[in-house]
């Protein structure tokens, strides 16, 4: 039996490299350490992902990690990659972590007050220093100078405070997101020790939830500090005043008002230059490159009439096989097409093994024991979408659509909506029209998904 890679198989659609704005959201609620766990990090996740759209990211060009997904190898390896492979000086950049802040001791004498502030994963546990598996503040800057973008916006919603106990759990509902540890360091309160602050790099803006002594706060309904800068970005009636310097003082005022005088904490901005005055929104793309392809052909399922499909499973490690099955309601013309994460395209059926993709009615599953080839799963890791068309007409993608622009003019989605309208559900050339859509994550046998 051939054994047939999807993310290689077959006729891939040529796709144009460019460079890219990216945006990456970290979340961490549930650790492996279940006394640390946080309310409410799905939730802001969510907001975060509105938010990024709403300053102009397209959906392709936001990664999301949350709980299991946030190891320290795998924010590492997104920081590593995803924000900075195929990203121009001119692209925008946006960092987002919701989760506990914490500290461990300064080893390398960089620290005015002894300790390094640092971000816990998912896989924090106890170590030998105190903790393991934590972003420390030294790593996340040696990692965001890699960065080509001269305009990187770092948003935290965590505290660093070594001032919380044990006992001090919730206020009025609201969870402090510090992890405090047996022997954690307290920082000194001095800071003229001779150590000279650090220079701030010239394309980087910080805001964070709150000051280094402060306990910003987690709730069912989401983090207060993302609670805030939700609620600004979401009805801010000019987009052009969505500087940093507007968002600090907006979600200042959101935190006074929401909060209580003894748990109020006070969102801080570091950057340098005039970065704070100037808007942090994406340029709008061309009209040809506004979307990806996945939100394309999910425009052309979104009008079509519904097609049942179903995957062995939603998660699959790398070399292993899959299968896709489609319930054919009626003989057609079956095209089943791939979008890995990196936006491109493979159609797996028809192919060169089974160039015929004349179904009749009944399930239909890619590939059967009647065919030469597998299906496995291959890099890229990340998400994956698999769409499938049927038309009453022959339609033959691997063999018409060697180029997007053929493929997108064989599946007019402006065509599909106009003859949906008048209740035929076609496209051009008068094909009935039905179409399905479904997500797997692709990962790696250390279970990295990104």
């Amino acid at each position: 039996m051939n054994k047939t890679l999807f993310a290689l198989l077959l006729t891939t659609l040529t796709i144009p490299a460019h460079a890219d704005n990216r945006a990456l959201l970290i979340g961490v609620g549930d650790y492996q350490m279940k006394t640390a766990n946080l309310p409410g990090i799905g939730k802001d996740l969510a907001m975060m992902k509105q938010n990024a759209l709403a300053l102009g990211f397209q959906a392709g060009q936001i990664k999301t990690l949350q709980d299991s997904e946030a190891t320290l190898a795998n924010v590492e390896h997104a920081l590593q990659t995803w924000l900075v492979e195929g990203v121009a000086t001119d692209d925008k950049v946006l960092l987002y972590y919701s989760g506990h802040g914490t500290y461990v001791s300064d080893h390398n004498g960089d620290e005015a007050d002894k300790v390094d502030e640092a971000l816990t994963m998912h896989d924090m546990k106890p170590g030998k220093h105190g903790l393991d598996n934590l972003l420390l503040d030294d790593r996340l800057e040696t990692l965001l100078a890699k960065i080509p973008s001269q305009q990187v916006l770092v948003l935290i919603d965590a505290c660093h405070s070594a001032s919380a106990t044990r006992t001090l759990q919730r206020v009025k509902d609201a969870v402090p997101k510090t992890f405090v540890y047996d022997g954690m360091p307290t920082p000194l309160t001095s800071r003229a020790n001779g150590v000279k602050p650090k220079p701030i790099p010239a394309n980087l803006i910080t805001l964070s939830a709150a000051k280094d002594d402060e306990l910003s706060t987690a709730t069912d309904k989401g983090s207060t500090f993302t609670l805030g800068l939700n609620e600004i970005i979401q009805t801010v009636g000019d987009v052009q005043q969505l500087t940093p310097a507007y968002l600090l003082e907006q979600v200042a005022a959101y935190i006074e008002r929401n909060t209580l005088a003894s748990s109020r904490f006070h969102p801080q901005l570091t950057t340098s230059g005039n970065l704070s005055q100037q808007p942090f929104l994406v340029t709008a793309p061309s009209q040809a490159a506004a979307k990806t392809l996945t939100e394309q052909f999910a425009k052309l399922v979104n009008v079509a009439q519904p097609l049942e499909t179903q995957l062995d499973q939603d998660r699959y490690t790398l070399g292993q096989s899959l299968h896709v099955t489609v319930s054919v309601p009626n003989a057609g013309y079956l095209n089943i097409v791939v979008v890995d994460a990196n936006d491109a395209v493979t159609v797996l059926f028809p192919n060169q093994y089974k160039p015929d993709n004349r179904v009749e009615s009944g399930n239909f599953t890619l590939p059967n024991d009647k065919m030469a080839f597998d299906l496995q799963a291959q890099d890229p890791l990340g998400r994956t979408d698999f769409f499938a068309f049927l038309s009453s007409e022959p339609l033959n993608l691997y063999r018409d659509g060697g180029t997007s622009d053929q493929l997108f003019k064989a599946l007019n989605p402006a065509q599909v909506a106009e003859f949906q309208k008048r209740g035929a559900g076609v496209v051009s050339k008068q094909h009935l029209f039905k179409a399905s859509h479904q997500t797997v994550t692709v990962c790696n046998t250390s279970n990295q998904c990104q």
